[in-house]
C-alpha cells in the first residue's frame, strides 16, 4: 500500500513530471475517489495508484484511456485502446442534430467509434443504428449505450464496400478525415494510441465524405438530413459535395473555438 499525501503534493510530483494542472486534478480525482473541488481542500488521500497513472500521461498516453473514460455531452463515456477518443468538438455535431431531432426519428451513426454520439442521440430519443468497422468500437458503443440506460443497434460494416439496406431520418456521421501526409505530423499521443482507421481520410481527406454521400443517398428519406462533423479547414469542399449531390439547404456550423465544425443538408 502506497503512503499518504495531501492532494496538493499529488499536483505538485505531477506538475514536475510535465502533466498539466487539468490532467492532474482529473487523475487525484478518479484515482484517489474524491470530486475535483476535493483536490482543492487538500486531503490526505492514500496515493495508491495515482502516480502510476501520472507517469502514463507523462510518458505520451492519452488521459482518457488512462481514466477509462472521459465526459462527452454531460456524461461520463467509457474509453478504452484502439477506439477513437470522444472530442469536445463532436458535441456541435450532436447539438445540431438534437435541434433537427423529432421524438422516434431514426438516426444511422456512421463511424460510432465509442458511441458517443450514438448514445448522446438514443438519450434525445431517436432510434439509433450504429455502425463502424472496428470490433472493438462495437464492443464499447453496445457498453456505452448500457451504461446511459438507451438502445442503441451497433453493427460491425466497413461502409466504403458495404450498405444497408433500410432508410433513416437522419444520417450522422464523424468519419476519418485527416489527410494521410498529415498523420505523421499528429501529436504522439494521437498517431501512436488511438486507431489510424479512424484517422485517415485519405490523400485529400475527403474520401469517406465523397463516399458516404454516394453509398447512402438512397438510405434517407425524402426531407431527412444528412450531418458531418469536418476539419476545420473542410467547409467549403463537403459543402460542395453535398450540394453536387442534390442536397439542398447546405449549411455549416462553428464549434465553441470558432472553428468550422459541421456540415449538414436536407435531401
Amino acid at each position: 500500500m502506497r503512503e499518504k499525501l495531501k492532494t496538493s503534493e499529488l499536483v505538485k510530483k505531477m506538475l514536475a513530471m510535465g502533466l498539466t494542472r487539468q490532467q492532474s486534478f482529473e487523475l487525484v480525482s478518479r484515482f484517489c475517489g474524491i470530486s475535483k473541488n476535493e483536490v482543492l481542500l487538500d486531503r490526505e488521500v492514500q496515493e495508491d495508484n495515482c502516480l502510476d497513472a501520472a507517469m502514463q500521461v507523462a510518458n505520451g498516453k492519452p488521459l482518457q484511456y488512462v481514466l477509462g473514460e472521459w465526459d462527452f455531452c454531460g456524461h461520463r463515456i467509457l474509453c478504452k485502446e484502439g477506439v477513437l477518443i470522444p472530442r469536445e468538438d463532436t458535441e456541435t455535431l450532436v447539438e445540431v442534430a438534437k435541434k433537427h431531432l423529432k421524438a422516434g426519428d431514426s438516426v444511422l451513426d456512421l463511424c460510432c467509434g465509442s458511441g458517443c454520439i450514438s448514445v448522446a442521440l438514443a438519450k434525445a430519443g431517436a432510434k439509433v443504428s450504429a455502425v463502424d468497422i472496428n470490433d472493438k468500437a462495437i464492443e464499447l458503443t453496445k457498453e456505452n449505450a448500457l451504461l446511459w440506460g438507451v438502445s442503441v443497434d451497433a453493427q460491425k460494416m466497413d461502409i466504403l464496400s458495404e450498405k444497408t439496406d433500410k432508410v433513416f431520418d437522419m444520417i450522422v456521421s464523424n468519419p476519418p478525415y485527416i489527410r494521410t501526409s498529415e498523420i505523421r505530423k499528429l501529436d504522439t499521443s494521437v498517431k501512436k494510441y488511438e486507431p489510424r482507421n479512424a484517422l485517415d481520410g485519405g490523400d485529400d481527406g475527403l474520401l469517406f465524405y465523397r463516399e458516404i454521400t454516394k453509398r447512402f443517398f438512397e438510405n434517407l428519406a425524402d426531407g431527412g438530413m444528412l450531418i458531418y462533423e469536418i476539419g476545420f479547414d473542410q467547409r467549403e469542399q463537403v459543402m460542395n459535395l453535398l450540394e453536387q449531390a442534390g442536397f439542398k439547404n447546405v449549411t455549416a456550423e462553428k464549434d465553441l473555438n470558432g472553428n468550422d465544425r459541421v456540415v449538414y443538408g436536407v435531401k
